[in-house]
């Protein structure tokens, strides 16, 4: 520019390196000793999820359940793109069910508003099995989650890295099991259980120990 100024770029691969410019006037001379530049790499991380409900890798639902979800995914440059995947294992088995997030589900645990770009995003959403159609289905006979069924669910997310493609991650993969209610308040009512006997053990205990005072 005008013979005074230059511009340029490129691109940082290694995660130590120096750069210098050596210039040559009209009159062939040369700059004398070009001082060196240090460029200190930092190796790009993918994105990271960090699940908050459910915190369980697996549990218990009805086919009439609409489960809440909430998760963090963080990136050290700025988040391009943030989905939720899903798949049904019984008797309608499906592959990998992409829905995508949707501004409306993006936002900080303060109402702060978050967006796509950030380098972090909290997504809250809900799977809401009994309006869940299957592939496969049609207007007169929408294919359904079933009792029986194992709903297994995940997140992806991509990052803005620019240099050999970007950078993507999975979470943790959340298993529903579906189950009828009489086995949901079954199981309900054996831990209730269980717990009542513990804690009558536990009081058992303490009387013993007070009657030894």
């Amino acid at each position: 520019e005008g013979g005074t100024r230059l511009t340029g770029e490129f691109k940082v691969t290694e995660t130590y390196s120096e750069y210098h410019f050596r210039l040559s006037g009209e009159n062939g001379l040369d700059n004398r000793d070009p001082r060196r530049y240090r460029i200190q790499g930092i190796e790009d991380q993918p994105p990271r999820f960090k699940i908050l409900d459910p915190l369980a890798e697996s549990e218990d639902v009805s086919d009439i359940c609409a489960r809440p979800l909430l998760f963090e995914v963080s990136d050290d440059y700025g988040l391009a793109s943030v989905s939720m995947e899903y798949r049904v294992a019984g008797a309608n088995e499906t592959e990998w069910i992409v829905l995508p997030v949707s501004p409306e589900m993006i936002g900080g645990s303060q109402g702060e508003e978050q967006k796509i770009g950030d380098k972090l995003l909290r997504v809250e959403t809900v799977l809401d099995l009994k309006e869940t159609t299957l592939p496969g289905s049609t207007a007169e006979l929408p294919l359904r989650v079933k009792v029986g069924d194992h709903v297994r669910i995940r997140f992806r997310a991509q990052d803005y890295l620019d240099i050999d493609g970007t950078n993507e991650s999975l979470s943790r993969t959340i298993t529903l099991s579906v189950k009828s209610m009489a086995e949901i308040e079954k199981a309900l009512q054996d831990e209730i259980a269980r717990l009542r006997d513990i804690l009558e053990v536990q009081s058992r205990k303490q009387r013993a120990q007070y009657n030894r005072v």
